[in-house]
């Protein structure tokens, strides 16, 4: 008897703890301040913390772009950078995967795989700097790309990378 009503407390503690409700919001004051607002009835789920919720607003957005670009194609369009916006291009010619990190999302790393992968990425302004990295965390090249000569030539010729009409082309044709 004595089991039966331990057992019966652990699984009711198992379904109460683990079939609890969490939500969570970002709210915009019209002053401006950003409030955390959450709500958690949960035994062992801990409540979500302010950077899972930007998170996961950041995956949420990307799936749209993502979403509205693979639109596109399928209509057999290419895809350009929205107005005001520019989309910069990585090309990974080398036997080695690199990365970057995006210009405005601080920590949101972009991988290109080896032999001619590529990765897009859309900017609101061209970055003053780039910096591609071996999949070790070496430097394998840096970039200034309004630095470089005819920079605004360069901004008026789209390039194609896949379906992608990009602005500026990062090409890494090997690294050491």
């Amino acid at each position: 008897m004595k089991t039966r009503i331990l057992a019966v407390t652990a699984l009711v503690f198992l379904v109460a703890g683990c079939a609890g409700q969490r939500h969570a919001a970002l709210k915009t004051d019209k002053d401006g301040t950003i409030t955390h607002d959450d709500t958690n009835i949960s035994l062992l789920q801990p409540s979500i913390s302010p950077l899972e919720l930007a998170e996961s607003y950041r995956i949420k957005k990307q799936t749209d772009t993502l979403d509205k670009m693979m639109t596109g194609l399928q209509n057999g369009k290419t895809v350009a950078a929205t107005s005001g916006k520019f989309l910069i291009g990585l090309i990974n010619n080398s036997h080695a995967s690199v990365y970057v990190y995006h210009p405005e999302i601080p920590g949101f790393k972009l991988t290109a795989g080896p032999n001619g992968e590529f990765q897009v990425f859309e900017v609101r302004d061209m970055p003053y700097e780039i910096a591609v990295y071996k999949i070790d965390g070496k430097l394998a090249k840096q970039i200034r790309p309004r630095y470089e000569p005819d920079y605004q030539e360069k901004l008026a010729h789209k390039k194609l990378v896949g379906n992608l009409l990009v602005d500026f082309v990062i090409k890494i044709n090997g690294t050491y």
